[in-house]
């Protein structure tokens, strides 16, 4: 007891002595990372939300479009990840770093004509040079590749499903109406379909009318075309099962039918903007896998899109950036969530959504050596978050006359 009465009054003593610092000291205009410090222990502490999450913050990343943004060009450096996205009423796309600086324009509307580019749809190739996207159709979303390097659409087309470059940005594969797997000739923009519509195999007849999903591996020169084995006798059809058909992507040769990919991605996957893993989502939670082992679970991820492999990730809908809190670093919380706003020329903030983020396939390389911590605001460290809390517990002291 006596032990507890101390603790206690040392602490008690502390609290004052922390009260009086404060109270004591000059006014000194506070640094923006101080500032968002101090947004975020007056919602926590003295708002009537209170703390919400014990081990996420969110945190505002603030950023500029400059009225005249400079143009993106296709073979530019990177030093860190982009963020790309669309912004304002008439669908201009942009991209900019990580840490929200540097926006410069991807296309605006009147590089596509008539057509509204639709959000969160961006795509890159790894060399930088073409982006994919959906755009708003006559009835339906449908697709476009616009290269970069010569300020001109290359191809439009009735729906993607399933886009990825390959990686050396000379083809894109996709799945149109149709569901015929397809591969666009990047340098000329012509579309092959690869596969028949209809094919038999093993007795079965499978029909591309019931694709369920592609999926290119350049790692096991594998281009997978998942297909729903259908009842089609009675009223309806229904689903009895989904074969993958395996070919090799190099000549297309049909090689048969095989459990290539785990069955949580039979109806399709992600590829993460750093070329490696890829992300099935089933019940809300994201598999991560990586290409060169297509079947065994990396991780269950916070998000779905992975910057780097149990640091960084992105929201599937690209409302926010996430980072996590390593072993043995200092820091309050567990992770901390960026939200990226634009300040409209005074008026409220606008937080972005759609957020893509592209990695070039030559910083890709050197993603594991890169330190995405030291261009983004850090997790404040409890010393941070007490000291903040002290001064701002003074000041209201000081106003309330006490």
């Amino acid at each position: 007891m006596i032990k507890a009465k101390y603790v206690a009054m040392v602490l008690g003593v502390a609290a004052v002595v922390g009260v009086t610092y404060w109270s004591k000291q000059r006014l000194v205009e506070p640094s923006a990372y101080q500032q968002e410090l101090d947004d975020i222990v007056n919602m926590r502490e003295f708002s009537r939300w209170g703390p919400g999450s014990e081990t996420q913050e969110s945190w505002t990343v603030p950023v500029v479009i400059p009225e005249s943004a400079p143009i993106e060009q296709w073979d530019r450096v990177h030093t860190q990840p982009q963020l790309m996205f669309i912004y304002s009423s008439d669908a201009t796309a942009y991209t900019m770093n990580l840490d929200g600086t540097e926006v410069r324009q991807l296309f605006d509307r009147y590089d596509l004509g008539d057509k509204l580019a639709k959000d969160g749809t961006l795509t890159r190739s790894p060399n930088g040079r073409y982006l994919s996207f959906k755009y708003f159709g006559p009835a339906s979303d449908d697709c476009a590749v616009y290269d970069l390097k010569d300020k001109k659409l290359l191809a439009t087309y009735d729906n993607c499903y399933g886009r990825q470059f390959s990686l050396d940005s000379e083809y894109l594969y996709f799945t149109g109406n149709l569901g015929v797997p397809s591969r666009l000739i990047l340098a000329t923009g012509e579309t092959i379909e690869l596969t028949p519509e209809v094919l038999e195999l093993d007795g079965e007849k499978y029909s591309s009318f019931n694709t369920s999903s592609i999926g290119v591996n350049e790692a096991q020169d594998r281009l997978t075309w998942t297909i729903n084995r259908m009842n089609l006798n009675g009223l309806g059809a229904k689903v009895l099962g989904r074969d993958q058909l395996i070919y090799r992507l190099s000549d297309m040769t049909l090689l048969g039918k095989e459990e290539f990919w785990t069955p949580l991605c039979a109806q399709g996957y992600r590829r993460s903007p750093d070329y490696r893993y890829f992300v099935c989502i089933e019940d809300r939670r994201n598999y991560i896998y990586d290409f060169d082992k297509p079947t065994e679970l990396v991780e269950q991820a916070p998000e779905a899109f992975v910057l780097k492999l149990g640091q960084w990730y992105v929201d599937w809908k690209g409302k926010y950036v996430r980072r996590l809190r390593l072993d043995g670093e200092t820091a309050k919380f567990e992770s901390m969530i960026y939200h990226y706003s634009v300040d409209e020329e005074g008026n409220d903030f606008t937080t972005l959504r759609g957020l893509r983020a592209y990695i070039p396939l030559s910083l890709a390389k050197q993603l594991d050596d890169l330190d995405l911590a030291a261009v983004m605001p850090r997790i404040p460290t409890e010393e941070e978050y007490q000291a903040t809390y002290q001064r701002l517990l003074a000041a209201r002291n000081k106003k309330r006359g006490q």
